[in-house]
């Protein structure tokens, strides 16, 4: 029997063993914690390339990419944790002062919550595609975020179901460690990707 190695099924097959591949040399690289945003970052990298050019070795170009990013991925992880620390800290905090000024200032860091969680949106997707300093790329992320509002709230919602699933759902717990992940960010990047070609000409 002969199979034809250009068939549908066999391209499938391949393509799935790649993502599979990928996803869990991403997860390994996730492992020290400190290189998440590294990761985060090549992976992105990759997923853009591989939307230009299925025919990549994604493995190779996401190793490729990982030093390239380490620098600015690590400051925006590192930044983006402080934020996260700092704004649940406040929130806890003034919410159990249990006063005018307590619920006042809670307000406000609800308001810094969202805030944060929408600048969040494209900044590691913007550190992997422009050149720019971490002030910048934070303030881009920001006003990307805001003027693209549809296309945020999708990316989301698209967090938010696959945070659901994996919560609720121990099978795709599994799928997610076998090549969801990589498959959430190749989802998340072919959305991006469209945003960023706005923007492209002006960096």
């Amino acid at each position: 029997m002969k199979f034809n190695v250009n068939s549908p099924i066999f391209s499938f097959l391949d393509t799935f063993a790649r993502f599979v591949c990928l996803n869990i040399v991403f997860l390994v690289t996730c492992l020290p914690v400190v290189t998440i945003g590294t990761a985060v970052c090549a992976l992105y990298q990759t997923m853009f390339k591989y939307i230009e050019n299925e025919d990549i070795k994604l493995v190779n170009t996401y190793i490729g990419r990982l030093k390239s990013n380490l620098a600015d991925g690590t400051k925006a992880f590192l930044l983006l944790f402080l934020a996260a620390a700092v704004i649940s800290y406040n929130l806890f905090f003034w919410y159990n002062l249990k006063s005018t000024l307590g619920m006042i200032v809670f307000g406000i860091m609800i308001l810094a919550a969202i805030a944060l969680v929408i600048s969040s949106v494209f900044l590691f997707p913007l550190v992997a595609h422009f050149k720019n300093t971490l002030f910048r790329t934070v303030e881009n992320s920001f006003f990307i975020s805001v003027r693209n509002l549809r296309m945020t709230v999708i990316l989301l919602l698209i967090d938010a179901g696959a945070f659901s699933l994996a919560y609720f759902s121990g099978f795709f717990r599994v799928m997610y460690i076998i090549f969801g992940l990589a498959f959430i960010i190749y989802c998340k990047s072919l959305i991006i990707s469209k945003v960023f070609q706005k923007y492209a000409a002006r960096n």
